[in-house]
């Protein structure tokens, strides 16, 4: 997509009205933010290209990271399709086992056998995992407390009724860290940082060393920064933090299918495929969604942090919210305010 300018050095702004947005209507959810949603930390909007809208709240400013929980799991799913262009892997068929060639297993296992690279992007790989937030939680921090989390994840039973079905799990997403790390011979920070971040001019997060974090440790992480696992393995469902700018510029990339510049960063078929409805609701690591006859694109993490792409409007749309917040769902606010803010 021919653009004017690229934001890798820095993002220029534009009057909401010169790129058909309403003012008015983007004042008017500036007031709800400050009314009514006290967790939300920051709320870009970018529009053909630029910022129209761009607010912090509780002290946050520009220079601030922010973690975005789940928000990782699509960033590695970015880095697995860049991984598979560059020849690291056969593909999505391929089979998780064969980067895990020390793991036997069971006679009675024969389903983890046929879990491919595809299965784990789109979360129907089939391993016990508990639903429900408590039982959530515990299972993670049972994850996050052993001493080898790939062994742990690989050791879950494969309930032959969950396989080829959708079950939100972050042990998938961090199976696939793993993955990049054991064929790129790179943990994911680091192959991130060359083939991703620096494309984009982002500030590469810092990698934190395993220091048996919770969850909640790693989530109050202000400074930021990318934690790994006790065999250094950049943690893949959870604990990326960065600036709300940095998140912006990666909502772009895909809302260019994949071309930043004069480059293409991640392929463009990848874009596609990482955008189908897998199962009616996600795709590759991707959240999907339909408003008012509009596709959007959601990567989503715990709280209401969001980046959203929405290609038939060349909208971009970020939130980031504390973590471990009281639910209110930040689509309300891109439904009522943002979608009727279009002007053309």
């Amino acid at each position: 997509m021919n653009r004017d300018y690229w934001p890798t050095i820095g993002w220029c702004s534009e009057k909401p009205e010169n790129l058909g947005m309403s003012s008015a209507l983007l004042a008017n959810l500036d007031q709800e933010i400050n009314a009514r949603y006290k967790d939300i930390h920051s709320f870009l909007i970018v529009r053909h290209g630029y910022l129209v809208f761009e607010r912090y709240f509780k002290a946050y400013s520009q220079e601030d990271r922010h973690p975005v929980a789940s928000v990782t799991k699509s960033f590695i799913s970015a880095l697995v399709g860049i991984a598979i262009d560059r020849g690291f892997m056969e593909g999505v068929q391929q089979p998780m086992l064969d980067f895990f060639p020390e793991y036997f297993p069971t006679e009675g296992d024969y389903l983890k056998k046929q879990i491919t690279i595809q299965n784990l992007l789109t979360m129907t790989a089939g391993f016990q995992w508990r639903s429900g937030p408590r039982a959530n939680e515990q299972l993670i921090d049972r994850l996050r407390r052993s001493k080898d989390w790939v062994s742990f994840i690989l050791d879950l039973q494969v309930q032959g009724q969950s396989f080829g079905n959708f079950q939100y799990n972050s042990a998938n997403s961090h199976l696939l860290s793993a993955i990049i790390t054991r064929c790129t011979g790179r943990c994911a920070a680091e192959f991130a940082a060359d083939h991703l971040f620096d494309p984009l001019g982002m500030d590469k997060p810092p990698e934190i060393e395993n220091q048996s974090f919770t969850q909640t440790d790693v989530f109050r992480n202000k400074s930021g920064g990318w934690p790994k696992d006790p065999q250094g393995n950049s943690i893949g469902g959870w604990g990326l933090a960065l600036k709300t700018r940095d998140l912006a510029r990666f909502g772009f990339l895909y809302l260019n299918d994949g071309q930043w510049d004069d480059k293409q960063v991640i392929p463009q078929n990848w874009i596609v495929d990482s955008f189908y409805p897998y199962t009616p609701e996600y795709g590759y690591q991707w959240w999907l969604r339909h408003v008012d006859g509009v596709s959007t694109f959601s990567a989503a993490g715990q709280g209401g942090n969001h980046v959203i792409c929405v290609p038939q409007e060349d909208l971009v749309v970020v939130v980031t919210s504390k973590v471990n917040a009281r639910w209110q769902d930040r689509w309300l606010l891109v439904e009522q305010y943002v979608f009727p803010a279009l002007t053309g």
